[in-house]
């Protein structure tokens, strides 16, 4: 076979659409996936309704008083299913809708969707001090790119794989846990000889990762706050357009929990607000699937849409406006309320972006990112 070859001009653009797909689709559906029909099933008798974008933030607020100041009164109307989605052909919401379900900086909202069988209780995660813990991630990534006329190759990049460390510090007065986290291994895996020019291509800015350092306290109900990351000294330039991203997905690394008591097949919705170039608007709704003491089985789907129109790629020199942005994940987790990460997950996310955008002009990516999550890459 004829080894492909990659213009430079291409490897920055591949590289930067790389490093935004894998920070979101870990923050995503990494730590927990599932399938679609899960919420399906926790809301098949309540019926479609149409309403204005600040009357579902209003009930959203019921459940999460946070999120009630900065729900006032978005101007567009938008559909919104029973578990508080919003539906969009295009995946692209009106201008001040994401604003006002929540805006941008604002903590995650959770929202209870269904309490689930008898008997119910709280879920709580048991972290205790001084606890150390390393996991890995696996990560299979295939995309299409077209540009104006021209439709590129599909092109199916290495498997990138990552051990993070992570160990607990001491808990403060809330019982909220200090965690910190440190990317120990970046690995770059090649399915087959057209791979290995990207391998080579992409290593050194995959290498910028390892070293990066991440602290953040976690509560008991899984809120993460005050996320801080820390370059190596001698890390690559590019990995600074990281940073934000990498903050988001530590952000969610451990899975937010319901406040309230619940049982076998209960479902709740968590609602996030990403930057990765393009501003997102995030759900993702969590089903008990099991429980065995502290052990809990998580299916989980995750769905994306463009908060805005505006894109702002870091670090392309690129900017312009998204006309399409369908992202949609599904998968299933276990995991330890004792522990700081899933013990195993696995995860598929699949991707459609239309933009047109200076100074290349009009632009589609399609993508499929299948994650693996579990003990650490050798």
């Amino acid at each position: 076979m004829r080894e492909r070859s990659y213009d430079k001009e291409r490897l920055m653009k591949l590289r930067h659409v790389l490093l935004a797909l894998a920070c979101v689709s870990v923050a995503a559906p990494a730590c927990n996936d599932a399938k679609p029909e899960a919420s399906k099933e926790a809301v098949s008798a309540k019926p479609k309704t149409e309403t204005s974008a600040s009357a579902a933030a209003v009930q959203d607020a019921k459940a999460a008083p946070s999120a009630s100041a900065a729900s006032s009164a978005a101007p567009a109307t938008v559909t919104f299913d029973a578990s508080g989605i919003p539906s969009s052909a295009t995946g692209v919401l009106p201008d001040g809708v994401a604003d006002g379900i929540l805006k941008v900086g604002s903590p995650p909202v959770v929202k209870l969707v269904s309490a689930g069988d008898e008997p119910r209780a709280a879920l709580t995660y048991e972290l205790s001090e001084n606890k150390k813990q390393t996991t890995g991630m696996r990560m299979n990534l295939e995309m299409t790119m077209q540009m104006g006329a021209q439709a590129m190759p599909s092109t199916k990049l290495p498997q990138i794989g990552m051990n993070i460390e992570l160990a607990t510090g001491k808990k403060d007065a809330s019982g909220d846990v200090q965690v910190a986290g440190t990317i120990t291994k970046v690995a770059l895996k090649a399915g087959g000889p057209a791979e290995e020019p990207l391998v080579k291509a992409l290593g050194p800015v995959m290498d910028g990762m390892k070293g990066i350092k991440i602290t953040y306290f976690v509560s008991p109900k899984g809120r993460a706050r005050d996320v801080s990351v820390t370059l190596p000294p001698k890390a690559d330039p590019n990995a600074t357009q990281m940073l934000e991203q990498m903050k988001q997905s530590f952000d969610s690394m451990v899975a937010p929990l319901p406040d309230e008591a619940v049982g076998i097949g209960s479902s709740w919705v968590v609602v996030t607000r990403l930057k990765t170039g393009a501003d997102i608007l995030q759900y993702t709704t969590y089903k008990l699937r099991a429980k065995n003491g502290t052990k809990i089985d998580l299916d989980t789907t995750v769905k994306q849409f463009a908060a805005s129109a505006a894109l702002q790629a870091p670090g392309a020199g690129a900017s312009g406006k998204i006309t399409k942005f369908i992202s949609e994940g599904n998968g299933a987790s276990s995991l330890d309320l004792k522990s700081l990460a899933p013990d195993k997950g696995t995860g598929t996310v699949n991707g459609s972006m239309m933009l047109d955008a200076a100074p290349m002009g009009s632009m589609s990516v399609d993508t499929n990112v299948k994650i693996e999550f579990g003990g650490p890459i050798n």
